[in-house]
């Protein structure tokens, strides 16, 4: 496959088929001074390097659906040794975007470059994130670019500024042109921004209780600041994903599985939370994992063990560190699922097997489990290298 979009490698640039430097001296002006950035179609991973780079307060999800671009981006991501990157290797498409658009996760700015032309709804995938995102930059062909893929979508664009305000109904503004490969005619930058607001009756992707329309989360952006609200009460915002919304979104590829746990961990130990230390109660962003679940001391004075007396004192240290033990384990078990695949929604997953290649596939991938429980990884890192020769 040829190289598309340029590498930034650390120590050098290998230039692609698509000029990006000037693409990102415009983009750069509009980063968030802190918070989440969404790069759907990332390629090799450009944008957001470069933004975690200039900005150490600043996370990125990175999707990517095609497994030798999700290959490369993690070998420069890791040349990096950027954490802040979350590369997911999966599908993005309307149905990903209803499912999501209907929980609480938000972004400061999403990127759309290049890529709303390969969606099969591209104007409700654009709809359900501008309700996600405080900003949105996409770049589109020129409704003239006759050798760009998707022509369906590029004749419906025929006023590219038109298009984004009629879907999104925010204010919109043509920020850039830049040259394709595909046509003499340049490409549109276009900048979505403004107040914008949802209701939410979910927090989360699998939470499976919905809430009434007097206790659902309401979601409020202004322009400037953005905050939720629940049964009315305001709350500050704070930049976050859920976990759980990570692991439907696709198969995991950096950070590794053991960056996870280390800040989990690391997260764990100031948390007083009682036995619901599960994804749905951990947000991820450029500080790590982040238990969101509120400590509920009255709870455990509560408990008995065996119909004991209630538990106080050291009794409760030693429920705590219990607990700790047991959810940390689950939650290991749960991310390096999550790095075979075995966590994502069927409408994001890449791997659409037949019956036939399942039959096949899930003996091999039960071996290749067991191989990694019973060797060391130094040892299965040198048995990759032998084959590969």
């Amino acid at each position: 496959m040829p190289q598309y979009q340029d590498s930034f490698c650390k120590n050098k640039i290998i230039n692609g088929g698509r000029e990006c430097e000037e693409r990102w001296k415009t983009i750069e002006q509009y980063l968030p001074p802190k918070g989440i950035i969404l790069d759907v179609g990332s390629n090799l991973g450009y944008f957001g390097i470069r933004a975690c780079l200039c900005n150490k307060d600043i996370a990125v999800v990175s999707l990517e659906a095609y497994e030798e671009r999700v290959s490369m981006q993690k070998q420069i991501t890791a040349s990096h040794g950027l954490t802040r990157i979350c590369l997911i290797h999966g599908v993005f498409n309307s149905d990903v975007t209803k499912t999501w658009s209907g929980r609480c996760d938000w972004f400061d700015l999403t990127l759309l470059l290049s890529i709303i032309h390969w969606f099969n709804e591209p104007a409700k995938v654009v709809y359900d994130l501008s309700r996600m995102s405080s900003r949105i930059i996409i770049e589109v062909p020129d409704p003239k670019d006759k050798r760009a893929r998707g022509q369906n979508v590029v004749r419906e664009l025929k006023n590219p500024l038109e298009w984004c305000r009629k879907v999104t109904g925010r204010n919109c503004s043509l920020i850039g042109r830049f040259e394709r490969g595909t046509s003499h005619h340049p490409s549109h930058m276009i900048l979505i921004e403004g107040p914008v607001r949802r209701e939410v009756k979910l927090s989360c992707w699998d939470n499976r209780f919905s809430r009434s329309s007097k206790h659902t989360f309401q979601i409020e952006y202004d322009g400037k600041d953005g905050f939720s609200t629940t049964q009315g009460e305001p709350l500050k915002y704070t930049p976050g994903i859920n976990l759980t919304s990570l692991m439907k979104l696709g198969r995991l590829v950096w950070p590794a599985p053991f960056h996870w746990m280390k800040s989990a961990t690391r997260s764990f130990k100031d948390s007083h939370t009682a036995i619901d230390f599960f994804g749905r109660n951990l947000v991820w962003s450029a500080e790590g994992l982040r238990v969101i679940d509120k400590p509920d001391d009255n709870l455990l004075h509560k408990w008995s063990l065996s119909g004991q007396e209630p538990l106080q004192g050291k009794g409760i240290d030693t429920k705590h560190k219990i607990n700790r033990s047991f959810e940390l384990k689950l939650l290991k078990k749960t991310i390096d699922a999550w790095s075979y695949n075995e966590t994502t929604d069927p409408s994001a997953d890449v791997c659409r097997h037949s019956l036939k290649q399942i039959i096949v596939n899930t003996p091999v991938k039960l071996l290749k489990r067991a191989v990694r429980k019973i060797l060391p990884a130094t040892w299965i890192n040198r048995i990759k290298q032998f084959l590969k020769r």
